[in-house]
């Protein structure tokens, strides 16, 4: 199993989850949900890596190709047990729908006053059961959790319930172990999460969805240690306000032979998976290991090889982590103010992108760089809006031979770029090489244009033509100037045609300015100099 997940940042501001918090704590669950559809969609178009690791893990749950609504659904799912999770903090549960499935087995262990290991997973919301069952069933438990993982929401999730934190058991210590034999001593229920490996955590091998993994030993250790039972929880959300909670007896002692301790350790790891499998076809979007979790190799990485190979910088940065939370944030905002204004803030952007897409000339006169805005490649080829504006570039250039042309734009599936590929576009249609120059490592149109500043350099940013798609033109130009630029604006079709596809973009290019007039505003009234940089 891929130990990535521990290396992936965290993708956090203290100022946007505390905007969260309070959304969800003060406008109301149903608003908070209205909201988790913009979160959601941001996830989906920006966190590249978790939209990879939850189609390889679909794809195997469902055994077909998932959809975007499958992934859609699959992050959704997510960020309502999120969203829940602040109210289980807050013991607010009177609008939840619990169900308890197999409590028996836990509740006799409790009445015992005797310890057990309480194995759970990723998998649905464990901290359901860890809020639950302090709160409805009054069960002592204990949680082994990693706090050095997502360190702000753990601080801002444990304000929100001091008495409930002080239930953690931090993972990764040497005294981690005799805490949780200590504690199992007195009693308590201990948690623990077998699905994740930690970097240097001892792990069996095991079958899962019919392929190789390994698990960490860690808790079927401390329970043979202790001499204690094993007993399997998982959380599984179904739903509005429904939640299952499932208990089934793994082990009531683990016993092993010195001699064969890892083949047994294998054996009760291997029964974990299995009904770890279980439940996660059971439930399949409950599945919260948003990373290649079966270590298959992705795109990105396939790409860095190749560009160590050759001798090129590998990519820091990917896509997925190109917003933040800040962008999260003032997304929220966004939707707060169209939602405030009833749209009419929105729909005054959309009539801005409409005439500037309409107006914008196909020919210009001005002389020096070209600059042409690269476009999402499909299946590593060029797509038909990129063809145009890459067909516009070529016309301009044959009309004035003296022009050069700047092609901007990074991998965004494949291994290779926007640009590398829109450069070998051009020379296919018979451009001179020394007219061509390449910008191969900007993620997103704000990068492009950055990345265009400082290369142009000073004095000849201030005369270049930028040619982009005629829905994207207003977006473009005001972002531009943003950075300080001042573009000739070329429109890459000879007019604008109007069908669904091209009346969609338009309006999802408004709700892109206005995210980003909104997000301008509230850095500048917060003072947020991070956010700032980024922008301007």
């Amino acid at each position: 199993m891929n130990r990535q997940w521990g290396q992936l940042p965290e993708r956090g501001s203290a100022w946007t989850l505390r905007l969260i918090l309070w959304i969800a704590l003060h406008i109301g669950r149903p608003a908070g949900r209205a909201l988790l559809y913009p979160i959601t969609l941001y996830f989906l178009m920006t966190a590249g890596e978790a939209r990879r690791g939850s189609q390889l893990f679909l794809r195997r749950a469902l055994n077909r190709e998932p959809s975007w609504r499958d992934r859609f659904r699959h992050i959704h799912c997510f960020a309502a047990t999120i969203l829940d999770r602040v109210y289980f903090l807050s013991g607010r549960l009177e609008h939840f729908e619990i169900e308890i499935v197999g409590g028996q087995s836990i509740f006799d262990q409790a009445a015992t006053g005797r310890g057990c290991i309480l194995l759970g997973s990723h998998l649905g919301s464990f901290e359901a059961l860890r809020v639950i069952g302090l709160h409805l069933q009054r069960l002592p438990i204990r949680i082994l959790m990693n706090t050095r993982h997502n360190p702000v929401m753990t601080r801002l999730l444990d304000a929100l319930n001091p008495t409930l934190a002080q239930t953690i058991i931090p993972v990764g210590g040497p005294e981690t172990l005799l805490k949780v034999q200590e504690s199992v001593g007195q009693g308590y229920l201990v948690g623990a999460l077998g699905d994740r490996i930690a970097p240097g955590e001892r792990a069996a091998p095991c079958r899962f969805f019919g392929e190789d993994i390994a698990l960490p030993i860690a808790p079927i250790l401390s329970a043979a240690l202790v001499g204690c039972p094993v007993i399997l929880c998982f959380g599984l959300y179904r739903g509005g306000n429904r939640y299952q909670m499932h208990f089934e007896l793994l082990a009531e002692r683990v016993i092993l032979d010195r001699r064969h301790r890892q083949e047994q350790l294998g054996v009760w790891m291997q029964r974990y998976a299995d009904r770890l499998e279980h439940y996660a076809r059971d439930a399949p979007y409950n599945w919260f290991n948003f990373y290649d979790y079966w270590q298959e190799a992705p795109s990105s990485l396939v790409g860095a090889e190749r560009s160590r190979a050759t001798g090129q910088s590998p990519r820091r940065f990917v896509r997925q982590f190109a917003m933040g939370w800040d962008g999260l944030g003032t997304l929220l905002l966004s939707n707060m103010l169209l939602m405030a204004t009833l749209g009419l803030s929105g729909l005054w952007l959309f009539h801005r992108v409409w005439r500037m897409a309409q107006d914008t000339p196909a020919q210009v006169a001005e002389s020096g760089w070209v600059v042409v805005l690269g476009v999402r490649l499909q299946r590593d080829q060029v797509s038909r809006d990129y063809a145009c504006r890459l067909e516009r570039a070529a016309a301009l250039y044959r009309a004035d031979p003296q022009r050069r042309i700047l092609l901007v734009g990074g991998p965004t599936s494949g291994s290779v770029s926007e640009a590398e590929r829109g450069r070998q576009f051009l020379l296919a249609m018979g451009l001179p090489t020394g007219a061509l120059s390449i910008e191969d490592q900007s993620l997103h149109t704000l990068d492009n244009l950055r990345r265009t500043r400082q290369l142009l350099g000073e004095v000849q940013r201030q005369s270049f033509v930028l040619v982009t798609s005629r829905y994207h033109l207003a977006r473009s130009e005001i972002l531009a100037r943003g950075l300080d630029l001042h573009p000739v604006l070329c429109a890459a079709e000879d007019r604008l045609r109007l069908d669904f596809s091209v009346l969609w973009r338009l309006a999802l290019e408004a709700g892109y300015l206005h995210w980003y007039k909104v997000g301008r505003a509230w850095s500048r009234w917060t003072r947020n100099r991070h956010s700032l940089a980024r922008i301007s």
